[in-house]
């Protein structure tokens, strides 16, 4: 599991990674891949398996409008899974993830906003990584 806190710029077309930074407990043994240019961090994954990958989104101030919210799952820079939220104001969203990944795998969680402005994610924030079969 870990979390962070960081800004979601709006955008109609470009995906942005998230600040999933803080690692708060890891007993799989991923390696987490920081990239602090654009925050498009990766998470190496140690053996094959069925994977849920669960991120929580929470906003600092809360969306004072409603706005769509998009996520996207990249294994080895290709998309896997893409969702969308239609969040109201003072919402959180859930995304899950259900995929098979092999050992070695890079995994990449992205978002993109259309409110117009930029969003400030809390760092109540979380991104669930779960092995579901050995």
């Amino acid at each position: 599991m870990n979390n962070g806190a960081y800004n979601i710029a709006p955008s109609n077309s470009e995906f942005q990674g998230t600040d999933f930074s803080k690692k708060i407990l890891d007993n799989i043994g991923l390696v987490h891949n920081y990239d602090a240019t654009n925050y498009k961090h990766t998470f190496t994954v140690p053996q094959d398996g069925i994977y849920l990958i669960h991120a929580y989104m929470n906003f600092q101030q809360g969306v004072a409008k409603q706005l769509s919210l998009y996520a996207k799952l990249e294994r080895n820079n290709v998309e896997q899974s893409r969702q969308s939220k239609l969040i109201g104001p003072y919402n959180g969203a859930d995304f899950m993830f259900l995929n098979e990944i092999n050992a070695g795998d890079k995994i990449r969680f992205t978002v993109l906003q259309n409110s117009g402005s930029v969003i400030q994610v809390s760092g109540g924030c979380r991104l669930n990584i779960i092995r579901m079969k050995l």
